[in-house]
């Protein structure tokens, strides 16, 4: 019997892990070529992310900005470095694509137009001082939005503080007050005038019961129902005004009464 040496059966080792090796990296190989096979039961066979093509609503599309900028747009498909997606139609950026974007189904360029309601409209004064107001564009720093229109804004010096809307009118803050959309003259201070109805009153002396503004003595008046009256003198029971009664036990009964 021949006698082997040593060095010879390392050798015929080595060449035997190699070969399985081999073989596993062959059947991992296969496995994973199987994986990327396209399954029919998947929508335009299940395409790999590895592939020329994109699928859109069903339909296997070649892609047109390559593998990471190409987009669907319904059923079609778009590159996303030149092109925008609005309202299912495949629109060509504006110049500077950084600042293109949809309004509806156009596209503009945001440093130069805005979007109001549905509509591409230039912007008007400095950036970022241009707003929509109703299909209008307007500058705040001049104007104001009341229900829709534009107005002026009533004062050089903080006029935009200032300058409230009331319905469809502006009025000065500081002098004016709106009741019920109507815009009336402040009467008293400006931390004291209050609106009563369709009027203004001063709540330093006077109370408005029941939208009738009547006369105060004093800041302990109080309304019932449509009248005012002083709670140190009198009660209101059941919505009517009566005198406080003299003694203790009478002044309960009484208070009870009202209950």
């Amino acid at each position: 019997m021949a006698c082997i040496r040593v060095e010879n059966v390392a050798l015929v080792v080595l060449l035997l892990c190699l070969a399985n090796s081999q073989a596993l990296l062959n059947g991992q190989s296969q496995k994973t070529s199987r994986s990327h096979d396209l399954d029919p039961r998947e929508p335009c066979g299940g395409l790999p992310r590895s592939s020329p093509d994109i699928c859109c609503e069903g339909r296997r599309l070649k892609r047109t900005g390559g593998l990471w900028y190409s987009f669907c747009c319904g059923n079609t498909t778009y590159d996303g470095r030149t092109q925008l997606c609005c309202d299912g139609n495949v629109r060509d950026k504006m110049n500077g694509r950084w600042n293109s974007y949809c309004c509806g189904s156009q596209t503009f360029d945001r440093r130069t137009h805005q979007c109001c309601h549905g509509k591409v409209l230039r912007k008007k004064g400095r950036p970022g001082n241009s707003f929509c107001c109703g299909g209008v564009t307007y500058d705040c720093q001049i104007y104001t939005c009341c229900r829709g229109y534009t107005l002026r804004l009533l004062s050089e010096t903080g006029g935009v503080r200032s300058t409230f809307c009331c319905g469809s009118q502006a009025y000065d803050r500081r002098t004016h007050i709106c009741c019920r959309g109507n815009v009336l003259r402040k009467v008293g201070s400006d931390m004291t005038s209050f609106c009563c109805g369709e009027k203004t009153y001063d709540s330093r002396s006077e109370i408005c019961c029941a939208e009738k503004i009547l006369k105060r003595n004093s800041l302990e008046v109080r309304c019932c129902k449509d009248e005012a009256y002083d709670i140190n003198t009198h009660l209101c029971c059941r919505s009517k005004t009566v005198k406080k009664p003299d003694g203790f036990l009478w002044y309960a009964w009484n208070f009870l009464k009202c209950f």
